[in-house]
């Protein structure tokens, strides 16, 4: 096997909302930015936006490793972009960002059930998440989940109406399921998720 045009440097996660998502070419002045992003050293791999109720193995790809260009930068996350741009001048280290950001979803679609379980503030959303357990485990089909945490929600968040959360991404530990969880072993690798207690991506 070979493999061509690999480089190695610093990996960063990207994650969050809409600060995150922001493309480069929605910043004011970004223009000469763009002009000037001949930087093949900066790369960045897009994460395709999914929430689960279950963790995933492995994470959709909506664009492999694309080195910034004048052409590529546009699409990339603009504080991502200018973070790895001020590294890459002050240190020489080419600089890998994965961008896994998903505009206008709430903050418990991304908490790791791990960390909602040691505060008790959030028992809420721990209570969503053993209520999702148990009633899911007969649940085969997207619609039966999605029906299922329609009702879960309604009972316990006031307020909520399912017309407001149509992709259902608004679900406690959804989007971390399927976007972070994955990325465990591409972070950190087997041998040193094991040394750091972390758990299975599966």
């Amino acid at each position: 096997m070979i493999l061509n045009d690999v480089i190695i440097g610093d990996v960063w996660l990207c994650s969050g909302q809409s600060n995150m998502y922001m493309w480069l070419n929605s910043c004011l002045g970004a223009q000469d930015d763009i002009a000037a992003a001949d930087l093949p050293l900066i790369r960045e791999v897009a994460i395709k936006q999914m929430s689960c109720a279950s963790p995933l193995d492995d994470v959709g790809l909506v664009r492999s490793w694309t080195p910034a260009s004048p052409k590529t930068a546009p699409g990339f996350t603009a504080v991502g972009f200018y973070f790895a741009r001020k590294v890459y001048e002050e240190t020489g280290i080419p600089i890998g960002l994965i961008n896994a950001s998903w505009g206008s979803t709430p903050i418990e679609t991304w908490l790791a059930p791990e960390g909602v379980a040691a505060v008790p503030e959030l028992s809420l959303a721990d209570a969503v998440v053993r209520k999702l357990a148990t009633a899911g485990q007969a649940k085969d089909s997207a619609a039966e989940w999605r029906s299922l945490y329609v009702r879960v929600f309604s009972e316990l968040y006031t307020g909520y109406h399912p017309n407001n959360d149509p992709a259902g991404m608004f679900a406690v530990h959804a989007a971390f399921h399927a976007m972070i969880r994955p990325l465990v072993p591409w972070l950190f690798g087997e041998t040193r998720k094991k040394s750091y207690g972390l758990p299975d991506a599966g």
